[in-house]
């Protein structure tokens, strides 16, 4: 388990030097950062509508009730 840990700090350690010596893959990271918060932010706006269209479903439904109740009463 240590020889993995060092393995993977050394590791994230060369990464991060390739990384911040070389332009073209620090574009790559950015523009690859910059897809993946979109898809995040696209993917959080779907349940969030998702959500809000129950949340009216379910106070459609709870108008009706009360309205059926008031008739019957």
């Amino acid at each position: 388990m240590e020889k993995f840990a060092i393995g993977l700090a050394i590791g994230a350690i060369m990464g991060a030097t390739i990384v911040a010596n070389s332009q073209k893959t620090r574009q790559l990271v950015v523009k690859s950062q910059e897809e993946i918060k979109t898809k995040i932010d696209d993917a959080i706006d779907q349940k969030l509508e998702e959500l809000e269209d129950d949340e009216e479903e379910d106070y459609s439904y709870e108008q009706s009730a009360k309205k059926r109740f008031k008739k019957k009463h």
